[in-house]
């Protein structure tokens, strides 16, 4: 496998699956810590693993439907990144007492 040859897309997504690995292990252990008190907590801690094996596959084998794929679960990762930092924010502002 010859580094030289690899286009910035692909060295890109494998950057990319390499971090929801990183980020799949500490959003676990953070989640485990609390419990999963709350169902929300689940949705990182299975979509990481999911979208790094779809990174890792791509990296290799490139078949259009593949990158739609990675494409709509990026897009997916958005919505859950977003879900997770509204309920951060209001989490915090709840302990602090600037929230209901």
């Amino acid at each position: 496998m010859h580094w030289v040859n690899w286009s910035l897309d692909r060295v890109l997504i494998l950057f990319v699956a390499v971090a929801f690995v990183a980020i799949g292990a500490q959003v676990s252990l953070s989640h485990y810590r609390q419990n999963f008190h709350h169902k929300s907590m689940w949705a990182p801690v299975i979509a990481s693993p999911l979208f790094s094996l779809t990174g890792i596959v791509l990296v290799f084998v490139r078949p259009e439907w593949l990158m739609l794929l990675f494409a709509a679960l990026m897009w997916l990762g958005v919505v859950i990144g977003s879900a997770g930092f509204y309920y951060h924010f209001h989490g915090v502002g709840v302990r602090v007492g600037d929230g209901p």
